[in-house]
């Protein structure tokens, strides 16, 4: 895995020239956002896993900052879903699809492409790893994470950049200016948060020796905080070292979860507090476990360094910080489970081969 966060050796110089071609675009990146976002009614983010991930994050804001104000619908869909669903056929000259696939062949978002050409003049632009990328395409424009060995990152910083100057120029939202020198500050406070966190992630992965990979890894949290279970716990430990993970929302832990406390000496329960309004949920599940005298782990985004990240920005760029802070965890992790490249099937199979909802207009649908 070439994720520098990982790594013993790791050093802020290197995150910061990893992310340097990265930071070096977003000001281009932020005005086309600007430009495109004329006459747009619609804005539809859709991807796979990580892309999805950095996705849903983002929906979490447009919710927050503007609600019902919004002069803009926007929404994020999973490439598959999407593809299942009737706008895909009704998108029109007033609808921007954000297509996401770092590899830039992911046989859904390729799919959804595909039919987007078939749209009515629907607006795609699409983030990808290079200009070799199958997807580019199908979209009028495309965004590059390059060679870099902080990909994931560089595709976050693309897409909050792109969501900000057209936020800036559709929506009214007058902190484009902070976003971007806050995302030009990313780099180090993603080294520092996995530096700090190095003695910790130790500790985290050492955990698992008694019971190994057997028991359940609960990462529960609220708002925009959810997707640091998303990416680190799917993405990673899910994924890429076969562990059990359960990605928990906090709204809904007294309606079910509350009544198997305490889990299993097997399980263990991970809370994660951000610093947006949703925050309160899970302080109150804090508390709850307090009270209860049951130990859980908490990640906070207070605990970590954010140097050069505008306070106004902070709440938007803390779940991936406080991702960065598990990073140090996964190298340990591998040496009691598996090698953290090695997959059985992703990238060995076509899991979506000669299926007819990837490829044509689902038979379910064309009474619509």
């Amino acid at each position: 895995m070439k994720d520098l966060l990982i790594k013993p050796d790791l050093t802020e110089a290197a995150v910061q020239a990893a992310l340097a071609e990265t930071i070096q675009q977003l000001p281009d990146v932020a005005k086309y956002g600007e430009t495109i976002s004329e006459g747009i009614e619609n804005v539809y983010m859709v991807s796979c896993g990580g892309g999805l991930h950095i996705g849903n994050g983002i929906q979490w804001w447009c919710d927050a900052i503007f609600g019902a104000e919004a002069k803009v619908h926007y929404r994020t869909y999973d490439a598959a879903d999407f593809l299942s669903l009737p706008m895909i056929d009704r998108a029109g000259p007033a609808t921007l699809v954000m297509l996401t696939s770092k590899s830039g062949s992911t046989a859904e978002v390729l799919a959804v492409g595909a039919r987007l050409e078939q749209a009515y003049g629907c607006k795609v632009v699409c983030f990808t790893g290079s200009k070799q990328s199958e997807i580019v395409k199908y979209g009028i424009k495309s965004f590059y994470t390059g060679d870099t060995p902080q990909s994931f990152h560089a595709m976050l910083m693309l897409h909050h950049a792109f969501m900000g100057g057209f936020w800036a120029k559709r929506e009214g939202w007058g902190y484009l200016d902070k976003l971007l020198s806050s995302l030009a500050a990313l780099p180090t406070a993603l080294a520092r948060a996995a530096l700090a966190s190095q003695a910790r992630g130790k500790e985290f992965a050492r955990n698992y020796d008694l019971f190994r990979w057997s028991g359940i890894t609960y990462f529960i949290a609220s708002g925009p905080m959810q997707f640091v279970g998303k990416a680190y716990g799917n993405c990673l430990m899910e994924e890429m070292l076969e562990l059990n993970v359960n990605v928990f929302p906090a709204n809904h832990f007294f309606h079910s979860l509350v009544e198997k406390q305490p889990v299993r000496a097997t399980d263990r329960v991970v809370l994660l507090l951000g610093l947006d309004n949703a925050r309160w949920q899970v302080e109150r599940l804090q508390t709850w476990y307090a009270d209860h005298k049951i130990a859980v782990d908490v990640y906070d985004a207070r605990h970590y360094e954010m140097s050069g990240i505008d306070k106004v920005i902070q709440p938007m760029l803390a779940p991936i910080i406080v991702e960065a802070a598990f990073k140090p965890s996964a190298e340990w992790l591998s040496k009691m489970t598996k090698d953290l490249d090695v997959r059985k099937y992703m990238g060995r199979e076509e899991f979506w081969k000669d299926s007819d909802v990837v490829t044509q207009y689902p038979d379910v649908l064309k009474s619509n």
